[in-house]
Order: structure tokens, then C-alpha cells, then sequence
């Protein structure tokens, strides 16, 4: 494929003013050029696309350029080689099974040596011939697969940045929200968090991110947290109820035990050498040992990734689905900050149990002494964008 850094500009090299064609006769040549009194014609807007997007400015410019008289949208024109070659050598493997010796291309230059944008019809022997607007749409696709992988804007760090949140959060005040009502509520909680560090670890692992030398600094510190966090959960009477779960898919017949989450962690860094904090190398074999030879109501099974296939074990440990579950079983809400049974207006997150988005008359009304806690002192600084912090 073509480096993407001349997408764009090869996309618009190949709708400048099409050749001239001379014209029967010793009439004067006539331009392609549109009349300089004829006005441009307008973009047509689309519910296809929102207001802002890149992908809104690519359906602009394709009409534009089509529109405006720059090229004839119909007119084919060559391909110097296959399109899944260009941009490469000729020496390449791929290239060279797809032309005969002596008609090898050269490097792909965008039309300045190459066939490229050559008329069709002055090279009838070339097969790889498109039209002018299927060409400018081809290397257009370049840009909408771009802005459509997450990976290119790195998302995965804000994923990353919400389990280290989570992590130092669970540490800190884990234990106050262990004491809610609902032991059920805050085992599961455990469970689906545990879900999800494992879930962040599939992620990283399919982008080549685990291991001793990560680009993630922190990976082996919060690697150790979130098996701190597991197996201190005992302490609190939590993750006390086993059962095996397949791993995902099912048909590589792996499992694992949900209340058991650390051992996938453990796993990961022994298969990875990630270095744990306080924890040798030696210390996690034996422990994941220890974990081998236990009561059999353990696993240190992983998903089997292949590298061919990245999103086969997106999900391996079932996060996605039981986070649904979670979510339609406790009417939206966690089992950190509520006791409430009744249903409520949201999904997780948002400002729904933020008691400073509540009216006044709300607030007065679930207060035992009939009043505002807040005062005008603070509803003053809220408005004015400044934060409460309760101690």
C-alpha cells in the first residue's frame, strides 16, 4: 500500500486538469477548465455524516473535486502496478508474482515516471486502469480506516488510565465499600473489575505490549496491585464463592475461575517476564505453582492468542457480557456508592448519585434535618466551575 503520507496528496494529484485532447481540425484547443463565470457549485450536506468530522470534509472534497471540472470522474486512468504493491519496490516478493520480467514497474512515484494517471486509452496493453473518481475514493479509504482504528490515536491509554484509577481507588477505599448492604452486589463488583484488568491485559497483549520492556511503565506495578487487590479480598469475605468458566472462545477449551483472578494475572507476567514489584521471578513461579497444586479449584490458564487473529480473545474473560448483566440486574448502579433497589434514570457513570447535581428541594427532602447541606458559600463556587472535596 502506499505510505500514507502521500495519500492525500497523490488523491489530489489525480484530479488536477485532466490531459487536453486535440480537438479536429485547426480548431483551437479546448480547456477542460470550467467557464470563470460559472459559479461553484455547493456542497450538498448529508445526514450521513455529522457537522464536524474528517469523514464529512472527505465527502466535501471528493464532490469538489468531481464537480468542478478538475477531471473528468469517468475517465480511466492507469494504476502503475497492483494496488496492493504500490508504494513498494519492484523487487518485492508480491510484486514480481504479478508481472512478467520485463515489464517490472519501477517504484511508484505518483505519475512523475511511473503510469500512473496516464490515460487508459494511450496504454490499451496496461490492465490495472480505474477511473479517475474511483481513484480519488481508493486512496480516500486510506484516511477512513485511519480515523477509524482506535489504535492510531492511541485509545488504549485511556482505557489503561481508568484501571490504574480503579486500582489505586480499590487499594485506598476498597474496604469502605465492602461495607455496603449487599455482599452479593460487592462480590460481584470484585468479580467484574477483576474482569476487566483482564480484559486490559488481552488488549495490551495484542498490540505487543506485554513484557519486560513495554512502552507501559507501570504494567508490572499495576499488575501487582490488582493481584493485591485479589487476594486481599478474603479479608473482607469477598470472592469466597468458586466456579469454573471457560475461557474464551470456547472451543480452545482453557478456564479459569472468576474468584480467583489473580492467577491470570500471575500468568500473564510469568508468560511475559514482566517484572512484578516485591515479587521475583522465582516467587511468581511459586505461587502459581502453589496455586497448580492446590484444592484442583484452580487455573492458570490463558487465552490462546494468535497473532493472526488479534480479536479472537478480545474479550476471553467475558467482561462485555457480564457487565450487561451487572448493569440490568442492579438498575445501573455500582456496588461502591449505592444501596438503592429502585430503578433509576441512567446507566453507570454520569452525575446521576452526584448529590451537588440534585435541586435544592431534593436535597432537603432525603435530609434527615430538612436542609440544604450545601450552603450559598458553595453553591457560589460550584457555579463559578471550582469542586468540593469532602473530608
Amino acid at each position: 500500500m502506499p505510505p500514507r503520507k502521500r495519500v492525500s496528496s497523490e488523491a489530489n494529484d489525480s484530479n488536477t486538469s485532466a490531459p487536453k485532447r486535440v480537438a479536429s481540425g485547426n480548431g483551437p484547443t479546448p480547456s477542460t477548465s470550467p467557464p470563470a463565470s460559472k459559479p461553484k457549485p455547493k456542497v450538498k450536506k448529508t445526514a450521513r455524516w455529522a457537522k464536524v468530522s474528517v469523514s464529512a470534509n472527505l465527502a466535501a472534497e471528493y464532490e469538489k473535486l468531481t464537480s468542478e471540472g478538475k477531471a473528468n470522474p469517468g475517465e480511466f486512468i492507469c494504476l502503475c502496478q497492483v494496488p496492493s504493491d504500490l508504494g513498494k519496490d519492484a523487487s518485492d516478493s508480491e510484486a514480481e508474482s504479478e508481472f512478467p520480467e520485463k515489464s517490472k514497474p519501477k517504484r511508484c512515484d505518483g505519475g512523475k515516471t511511473c503510469l500512473c494517471k496516464k490515460p487508459a486509452s494511450e496504454n490499451p496493453n496496461h490492465k490495472w486502469v480505474i477511473t479517475s473518481a474511483g481513484k480519488v475514493k481508493f486512496f480516500q479509504q486510506y484516511t477512513h480506516y485511519g480515523i477509524r482504528n482506535p489504535d492510531n490515536f492511541s485509545i488504549w491509554k485511556e482505557r489503561w488510565a481508568v484501571v490504574e484509577a480503579l486500582g489505586f481507588f480499590m487499594k485506598t477505599v476498597g474496604d469502605d465499600a465492602s461495607m455496603i448492604n449487599d455482599g452479593e452486589l460487592a462480590d460481584w463488583t470484585w468479580r467484574l473489575l477483576g474482569r476487566l484488568f483482564l480484559r486490559m491485559l488481552t488488549e495490551l497483549e495484542s498490540k505487543s505490549l506485554l513484557g519486560p520492556d513495554s512502552e507501559v511503565k507501570n504494567l508490572g506495578l499495576m499488575m501487582t496491585v490488582w493481584i493485591d487487590i485479589a487476594e486481599g479480598a478474603s479479608h473482607l469475605s469477598l470472592l469466597e464463592e468458586s466456579y469454573k468458566e471457560a475461557i474464551l472462545p470456547k472451543g480452545d477449551k482453557k478456564f479459569w475461575y472468576p474468584h480467583r483472578f489473580q492467577d491470570q494475572i500471575l500468568a500473564y507476567a510469568a508468560k511475559y517476564k514482566i517484572p512484578l514489584v516485591g515479587m521475583s521471578e522465582a516467587d511468581v513461579h511459586a505461587k502459581l505453582g502453589a496455586n497448580e497444586d492446590d484444592d484442583g479449584e484452580r487455573s492458570t490458564d490463558l487465552p490462546v492468542f494468535k497473532a493472526d487473529d488479534p480479536k479472537r480473545t478480545e474479550d476471553a474473560f467475558g467482561f462485555d457480557k457480564d457487565y450487561k448483566s451487572y448493569v440490568r440486574e442492579n438498575q445501573g448502579v455500582t456496588g461502591f456508592l449505592s444501596q438503592r433497589r429502585e430503578p433509576c434514570k441512567s446507566k453507570i457513570g454520569g452525575d446521576m448519585l452526584d448529590i451537588t447535581s440534585c435541586t435544592s428541594a431534593e436535597r432537603k427532602k432525603a435530609s434527615y434535618k430538612g436542609n440544604d447541606p450545601l450552603g450559598k458559600k458553595e453553591l457560589d463556587a460550584i457555579k463559578r466551575g471550582e469542586t468540593l472535596m469532602i473530608r
